[in-house]
Parts: C-alpha cells; structure tokens; sequence
C-alpha cells in the first residue's frame, strides 16, 4: 500500500510540472554526479511525508494545484515568495528538484520553472520538462534565483545571460549547485565571491571571477552554491532558515526525512580515495574540457566588459 501511495503522490506530483519518457541512460554510458542516488531517495521521502496532510487536503478545490497545497510549515502571514529555476534544455533534474520540492510545499510561494518560451525542453538523461514562464514574463523582483547544471550551450546564450544577471542583481538569494555556479559566474553574478561546485569543475571557479572555496555549502553574503545532487536540498533549507525561521527549516529536513546515509562513504574526493576518484575525473574528463573552453571564452568576454565600465 505504502508504494502505491507514494507512486499516486509522486505522479501527480511530476503531471503538474514534468513528463517523464521511458528510464535514464545506463549508468555505465553517462556520467554520474555524486549523491544522485540520495536526492531521489530524499525526493521520495519529502513525497511519503505529505501524508500528515492527507490526500483530502491535497485536493480540496479551495488550495493549491498538486502537492502545493499541502505544506510542511507555517508561516503565517509571510510575504509571497517568488522561487525562480532555470529550466533550459540540457538541464540536470536531479539538481533542481529538492529546492523545487522543499519550497514547493510551503504556502504563499510561487515557483517559477523560467526559460525563453514555455514549451517543452529535454533535460538530461531523457527528462521532457515544460518551463512555467517566460523571462518577459518571469516576476522583476524575486526572492531566489537558482539554476542547477545544464548544457554548455547555455553558458553563451546572450539572452539567458542577460536574465540571470538582471533578476540576480535584485533577488535576496543567487543560488546555484553543480555547475550552474558557472553559469551564475558566467552571468557575472559571482565575481569576487566564493563559491563552490562539483569537484570536477572547482578548477574553473576562477574564470568567472569567483574562488573555490572547501565544503558542501558555500554561502558569502547573498550567494549560496553547492555540489550537485542533494546540494540543492541543503541550498533550500538554508533559505527557508533565512526566509521563514529555524523552526520551519526543521522542519522542513523532517519532512522530507533528510539524514543521508550512503552506501558507501564515497562522496568526496577526500573520501573516496586517489583511484576512484580519478575514475570518476576520467568518465567526465570529455564534458569538463568542453566546459573549460567555454569558460576560457567567458573569462575573456568578463573581462572585456569589466573593463569598458
């Protein structure tokens, strides 16, 4: 019964704002970001929490559509908050869906999954999405900007750019994870800032202005940056800590039964040891190379606009 439950909930869930078509790629053709198997297992759990709610609450024609209606704190009067996530073709799914999810359950928020139009993109491996707004349409002022990784393309996307750069220098929080931190650079959102990534592109910080800094969470002022993955989980109940309090971060973690527990104590290069690691560096060497270039022609395209002001 439980499993079917949590199949119910975590489709209908996933019609209000994504399509799923067919399984991911194997594991041994792609690569894979550290933690992936945890945040789905967190998603899950955040999923299975919304029972105290009950499935009559979910639907009373008096809430919200889907699990937006059930929330996980209160925050009584609060001001709206206004949650934007790039979702642009070749975007990561796994490094978006825990803030999607922890902010997606609290009332008075408004999540805004943004690209250039509101059709359908393809988010990797094999994940159709469709964006719910428009950067024309997309609210002027909000209170988190986020992007998690997605296709190099992007990177020099002029439009993207000059939307990231826009609403980041006015919205109270510039979050990124994995490598949508260089995008946020690449936006120059992060110049002189630190800032973190995942392990295999940390390297790359300094093109966009930005230094490396250890841990899983970097916060510096106004710009919180993780590791992919449940590097978007964590990035999100910061946030709600900030935004609606320490309780209702708490619980927040509760509900989605947040205590990570891995397989194997693997996930960080320190951890995992020099032949893992180094592993894990060559099955991603071809896609971070590939970045690189793109960051060298971001670093020089920063620096020239720097210079002209």
């Amino acid at each position: 019964m439980a499993r079917l439950l949590v199949a119910r909930y975590l489709s209908e869930w996933l019609n209000g704002c994504v399509t799923i078509d067919g399984p991911g790629a194997d594991a041994d053709s792609k690569p894979i970001t550290r933690r992936a198997v945890l945040a789905g297992a967190a998603g899950a759990a955040g999923v299975v929490a919304l029972g105290w709610g009950g499935y009559g609450v979910m639907h009373r024609p008096d809430t919200h559509v889907g699990m937006r209606s059930a929330a996980p704190v209160q925050v009584g009067d609060a001001p709206v908050t206004e949650v934007v996530l790039l979702v642009s073709p070749g975007f990561w799914p796994v490094d978006i869906i825990g803030l999607h999810t922890a902010f997606g359950l609290i009332p008075g928020v408004k999540l805004h999954l943004v690209w250039k139009s509101t059709d359908e993109v393809m988010g990797f491996p094999t994940f159709p999405a469709r964006p719910t707004t428009t950067y024309d349409d997309c609210p002027r002022d909000v209170t988190v900007l986020y992007a998690g990784a997605t296709d190099g393309a992007v990177f020099e996307d002029a439009e993207t750019l000059e939307f990231l750069a826009d609403r980041g220098s006015r919205a109270r929080w510039v979050a990124g994870s994995c490598t949508g931190t260089l995008l946020l650079g690449a936006a120059g959102l992060l110049r002189g800032y630190r800032a973190t990534t995942n392990f295999q592109a940390a390297h790359l910080l300094p093109y966009v202005g930005a230094t490396h800094a250890p841990g899983n969470v970097v916060e510096d002022r106004n710009r919180i940056t993780a590791g992919p993955a449940t590097g978007g989980f964590e990035i999100a109940f910061r946030l709600i800590q900030d935004i609606y309090g320490d309780e209702a971060a708490r619980e927040a973690i509760l509900q989605a039964e947040y205590a990570p527990s891995p397989l194997f104590n693997v996930g960080t290069p320190e951890l995992a040891g020099p032949e893992l690691t180094d592993r894990a560096r060559a099955r991603t060497a071809p896609a971070i190379q590939s970045l690189h270039e793109i960051m060298k022609r971001t670093s020089a395209r920063l620096l020239l606009k720097h210079a002209r002001r």
